[in-house]
């Protein structure tokens, strides 16, 4: 609770614009985080009968998300200026199977929003807009088409197309929250791709953002299989990319990876699109099969429905990672056997404050994880 007594109070204006505030009898110097991101971060926290716990950092978020819908549009822009889109219609035939998936979880999010909207759930209304802008939009499918913007021809035109349509869906449905950035990217928009849709000769969308129509679900666009198709196929690359995380796999060095799923269905569904995981994962040769024995030396990675299985021989020296896997964990177990002797002393623990206390517990817990992660890794490279 913001009260005068205890001096706590949060002026929005110092958050919006940065300066000076008072809190706590002490002077506090904020560098201000834009009307947008507090509109934002607000509506985020406001969640049905509980406090907003708020704090000047809690402002970050918002300024984060609208930092990332901001470069992810630089990018579209800066790619769009190569192509000439034209105003031809976009075939379901030319379509690819990750533009299918992003329109489909556009008209998902519209659908989700709607509902938030009339239920007055304003932090559900922020959560969707975020996620399929900031893990859809930026993460994936933004980093997916930056090879087919590159080679140019047909296929550039119909992801440049695809990314200006998706892009005005996401300023549309997130205006209402964010007016004042969301209007100046329009304007951008516009320069590059006044008329925005993907059938033939689109209509030249309105000069201002808030005389734009709210978004419509298209039911014949919704594809529940290619988005479960989608989250089975960012699992593996995730996988993969974990891995090479582990184990310090260079980005450049192809891994070969073996993918074992549960039946025949979900093996049809990863062959299919095996290019695209092997473009975004930086994959090999790539086995998928129902039932694949682990190969030998193999680091080991649980998937919903899968098993993903990376050869490590020929990509490290076997011997080398073990040698500094023990160390490791002979340095992490003397850590923690330091940690419990502190817990244990019965003066350490009547004399340390509690907030002390509370540290070194959190410390314990983290390095028994790292001890937990270091003897899995050890596991994968038995013969």
């Amino acid at each position: 609770k913001m009260s005068k007594s205890k001096g706590n109070g949060i002026d929005p204006i110092v958050m919006i614009q940065g300066g000076t505030q008072k809190r706590f009898n002490k002077d506090f110097t904020y560098e201000g985080y834009g009307a947008d991101a507090v509109r934002y971060t607000l509506c985020a926290l406001t969640t049905e009968g509980q406090d907003i716990k708020l704090s000047p950092t809690r402002f970050e978020m918002g300024r984060n998300f609208i930092n990332k819908v901001w470069n992810a549009s630089r990018f579209v822009f800066v790619n769009l200026t190569e192509i000439d889109l034209g105003e031809s219609e976009i075939t379901q035939d030319e379509l690819r199977f990750e533009d299918k998936w992003i329109l489909s979880r556009l008209n998902a999010v519209v659908e989700e929003m709607n509902k938030a909207l009339d239920n007055f759930k304003y932090s559900d209304l922020s959560k969707a807009i975020y996620d399929f802008t900031w893990r859809d939009y930026c993460d994936w499918y933004v980093e997916i088409t930056k090879t087919r913007l590159r080679d140019g021809g047909r296929d550039a035109v119909v992801a440049g197309r695809v990314l200006a349509y998706v892009l005005d869906g996401i300023l549309r449905l997130l205006h209402p929250i964010a007016p004042f950035f969301t209007e100046e990217v329009w304007k951008n928009l516009a320069s590059f791709v006044p008329a925005r849709g993907l059938g033939a000769n689109p209509e030249k969308a309105p000069e201002f953002l808030m005389l734009a129509d709210w978004p419509e679900v298209d039911e014949k666009v919704r594809n529940v299989e290619v988005e479960t198709t989608m989250n089975r196929i960012q699992d593996v690359i995730r996988a993969i990319r974990n891995v090479r995380a582990k184990f310090n796999i260079g980005h450049k060095a192809d891994v070969d990876a073996f993918i074992s799923v549960v039946d025949e269905n979900y093996a049809a569904q990863l062959n299919e699109q095996v290019d695209l995981i092997r473009s975004q994962a930086g994959a090999g040769e790539i086995t998928i099969g129902v039932g694949l024995e682990k190969p030998h030396q193999a680091a080991a990675e649980v998937m919903e429905g899968a098993q993903l299985f990376v050869p490590l021989s020929g990509l490290m020296d076997v011997e080398v990672e073990r040698t500094r896997i023990a160390k490791e964990l002979e340095k992490k177990e003397k850590g923690v056997k330091g940690i419990r002797g502190k817990l244990q002393n019965q003066q350490f623990m009547a004399k340390a404050p509690q907030d002390v206390v509370e540290r070194e517990q959190e410390r314990l817990e983290e390095l028994t994880r790292q001890i937990q992660e270091l003897k899995e890794l050890e596991t994968s490279l038995e013969d």
